[in-house]
């Protein structure tokens, strides 16, 4: 069977119960998302068809009808499966939860489903495995805003990108959680710092974080911002922190660093508070770059990971180190800052170059890393996205482990400057959004990517259209370093990105969308 796009009817029986049809209009939803297309849904034998049809759950159709023989006497004792018959598609499990679950593998399987069948073939049957398919009756739908301006330079275009931010709700002062401070790449010695108390419709630009012990500095790149959940040794819970990369010229030679700032009074002023690694810079072949902070509530411990090309072994790795207190920073041979931090991420091909790390904690204990990898394409710039996943951020397993690719069902992918996000809505596994900078044909189409979605801990992903729309091209650097962000309670998705500014071909803003997640 070919898939019409442009003429596809859903169907669904009369007797269908009401949780069940509200499942069914987020598949239709989705799937004409998925497809970019209109798709008509109606109960069984209520309207004309139209020369494509998929029947969920039980009705009179023929199709539906063969796909329940064989869903009730197959000796695999199937749970819910996909039949194709001739231009008709079935889709049923033995109760409606059942075939809501069948609806998403649908989904999210879509492309490799097609790409495996025999279209000469007069059924074709594929089971749905639900001992490792744990989706709930959840289908996820997302209402999008409009986007909001956080910051636009007119004559800088190099302080328009790398978005970073954080959602304060630990303060000491009610009122001001639920502000949300934001920065940037500056070309400047400083990070500014923005400030919005409206859910992110209005911005404020409130104060700088300057980096006062390093001398030489030009620039403050490659920002990150965290707040502290519980107090850390002299530090109260609430307190804003900063890590970047301070960027300096000393005795003829780049020099970088990883600087930590931090903010006791909502960002209104900054601290800045001790570097925590250095090497040289891009003059020098090497450098450290893109730190990434998270808190693991188990050992009482900031993880501060980042990017690494100082060793002459590997042009590039991912490594990392920790602390209890703000302090004092471990790695592996010590806690002074010329100390060699720990690896995450060190691949055998020394050329490849791991890099600009995110990660996320999810319901089930495990944390999702990803990152890109420059160099792993031979023909190509695109710098694919990989993740791993560990239930301890000391303990990455095999560190010249590649990973595995962040991809849709029919191996398309992103590249560069990955960002993820995990909510417990969703489902019984939540819901996981990556995003990047551009698609896998970066040579051709130089447009916004979709944001890859996951309801199975990151083991399978489906796309969405990227809120953000750009292009971009040699003379600006939209959707660098996008950000993504949910609020404490998993229902809306800050997403910050910067396309071209209105009418500008080579200078981008800032913006901020929300993405609310509706079950």
């Amino acid at each position: 069977m070919v898939l019409n796009k442009e003429k596809i009817s859903i169907l669904y029986s009369k007797n269908a119960g009401n949780d069940f049809v509200k499942a069914v209009s987020a598949f239709k939803n989705r799937l004409e998302k998925n497809l970019n297309s209109e798709i008509t849904l109606c109960e069984y034998g209520s309207a004309a068809y139209e020369e494509c049809v998929i029947c969920v759950g039980e009705t009179s159709d023929t199709v539906s009808q063969k796909a329940k023989v064989f869903l009730f006497k197959t000796e695999k004792q199937s749970e819910c499966i996909i039949s194709f018959r001739k231009n008709k598609i079935a889709i049923l499990g033995k109760s409606e939860d059942l075939t809501i679950r069948a609806m998403k593998y649908f989904l999210t399987n879509i492309d490799r489903i097609f790409a495996e069948k025999n279209a000469d073939a007069e059924d074709i049957i594929f089971e749905v495995d639900t001992d490792t398919f744990i989706f709930n009756e959840n289908l996820v739908e997302l209402e999008i805003s409009d986007p909001y301006t956080v910051y636009e330079n007119k004559e800088k275009r190099s302080a328009n990108q790398y978005p970073k931010a954080v959602l304060l709700q630990n303060q000491p002062n009610e009122e001001d959680n639920g502000t949300i401070i934001a920065t940037l790449n500056s070309s400047e010695h400083f990070y500014r710092i923005l400030e919005s108390r409206d859910d992110g419709e209005s911005w404020t630009e409130i104060s700088a974080a300057c980096d006062t012990i390093n001398t030489g500095v030009r620039g403050g790149r490659m920002p990150v911002l965290f707040e502290l959940p519980e107090d850390l040794g002299k530090f109260k819970k609430g307190t804003i922190i900063l890590a970047g990369t301070s960027s300096a010229y000393l005795d003829m030679h780049e020099k970088t660093a990883i600087v930590i700032y931090y903010s006791t009074d909502v960002g209104k002023t900054w601290t800045a508070h001790m570097s925590i690694d250095f090497a040289g810079g891009y003059l020098d072949g090497d450098g450290v770059w893109e730190p990434f902070l998270i808190y693991e509530e188990e050992t009482k411990r900031i993880y501060c990971f980042y990017s690494d090309d100082s060793d002459p072994e590997h042009d590039q790795k991912l490594v990392f180190k920790y602390t209890e207190d703000l302090e004092t920073w471990i790695g592996k041979d010590g806690c002074l800052p010329a100390d060699d931090p720990f690896e995450a991420v060190a691949l055998e091909d020394p050329v490849l170059r791991p890099g600009m790390i995110a990660i996320s904690k999810m319901n089930n204990g495990e944390y999702h890393m990803v990152y890109e990898i420059v160099k792993i394409r031979k023909i190509n710039t695109l710098s694919p996205i990989y993740y791993r996943k560990t239930r301890r951020l000391d303990d990455w397993g095999d560190i010249t482990d590649l990973g595995k690719p962040v991809e849709l069902a029919d191996t398309t992918t992103f590249g560069t400057s990955p960002w993820n996000a995990w909510s417990h809505l969703g489902g019984e596994c939540g819901t996981l959004f990556v995003t990047a900078r551009h698609r896998d044909n970066f040579g051709s189409d130089r447009s916004s990517p979709d944001l890859f979605v996951s309801f199975d801990y990151g083991e399978s992903y489906l796309s969405v259209p990227n809120p953000v729309s750009y292009q971009f091209n040699n003379s600006c650097r939209c959707g660098y370093s996008p950000m993504l962000m949910f609020s404490p309670d998993g229902k809306t998705l800050y997403y910050f990105n910067n396309p071209l500014a209105d009418g500008e071909s080579s200078r981008e803003k800032i913006v901020m969308i929300r993405i609310k997640i509706i079950e």
